[in-house]
């Protein structure tokens, strides 16, 4: 994280629209006449000599999920699926800025909390929460395969997308251990076609969508994964396999939400999965 950029300047930025787009200009790589907000973004450590830092990036584009979550309304709907109440302890892994918690705000949760390992999201955590009216809402940067919450914290549990990024099983298991008995997990997949997608189109995400297309393959036949230097991993689940482990961590599937289309267009949205946790049995 660069040491510049504090709270008062994320709280600038969200509420700047015209530095945002000014960021995402030069993050994108096109030319920006605004100087004054080039200098700003600079100072902050967003910006130098050859354009965006990572860090810069990285902020450009929890900025954008950001706009497409409040402005399309692409969490909504997730109040009323996981049935989102003021009792409410919501945990969202790789959770972002907390785009989606964010949406979560006229539900009144009781406890909301943002797993996040990216730093350039975290950055910006509070003031996207501030925003949106989430007062009781806390950003954690963490790995979801080692969640540092004792067991049975949550009753709600989301993870969208995240999965693609982890050892699955290692993941599937920290979830089942922070989730109460009763409590509903809502896990985003990432299926084979999006990252065939990819591959098909030349976007090798620097050798992660073969390795995720690999893996997604070794992880339903053998239930492994490859893991590259000391943590990199990357792999597609299926919908099946994925039934099949949460079954075994003690999960009953309540639906399973999937989108019609042609598999190798964007416009095909991931298959999604909402489970209850059974309850224990004294």
């Amino acid at each position: 994280m660069s040491a510049s950029f504090d709270g008062a300047a994320s709280r600038a930025l969200l509420a700047d629209a015209a530095l945002q787009e000014t960021l995402r200009a030069i993050a994108d790589g096109r030319a920006s006449d605004d100087a004054a907000g080039r200098a700003r973004l600079t100072a902050w450590g967003l910006v130098d000599a050859g354009g965006a830092t990572r860090f810069g990036r990285s902020i450009a584009y929890n900025l954008m999920e950001y706009r497409t979550q409040i402005t399309r309304g692409a969490a909504r709907d997730l109040v009323d699926l996981l049935r989102l109440t003021p009792d409410a302890r919501v945990l969202d892994i790789a959770c972002g800025a907390g785009q989606t918690l964010a949406a979560f705000a006229p539900a009144h949760p009781r406890l909301v909390v943002g797993l996040e390992i990216d730093p350039g999201a975290m950055a910006i955590f509070n003031a996207v929460c501030a925003q949106a009216g989430l007062p009781r809402c806390l950003g954690i940067r963490g790995d979801a395969q080692q969640l540092p919450f004792p067991a049975g914290s949550f009753d709600r549990v989301l993870c969208r997308g995240g999965l693609a990024f982890v050892r699955v099983p290692v993941a599937l298991t920290e979830i089942a251990r922070v989730t109460a008995p009763g409590g509903l997990v809502y896990l985003h997949l990432s299926d084979g076609w999006f990252f065939l997608r990819k591959l098909l189109r030349g976007q090798l995400e620097n050798g992660g969508a073969p390795l995720a297309l690999l893996n997604g393959a070794l992880l339903a036949a053998t239930g492994r994964q490859i893991v590259v230097g000391r943590s990199r991993t990357m792999n597609f689940q299926t919908v099946g396999g994925i039934t099949r482990r949460l079954d075994r961590l003690g999960f009953d599937v309540l639906q399973v939400i999937r989108t019609p289309g042609n598999p190798l267009t964007t416009e095909r949205l991931q298959p999604k999965i909402l489970a209850r946790k059974r309850p224990t049995t004294g």
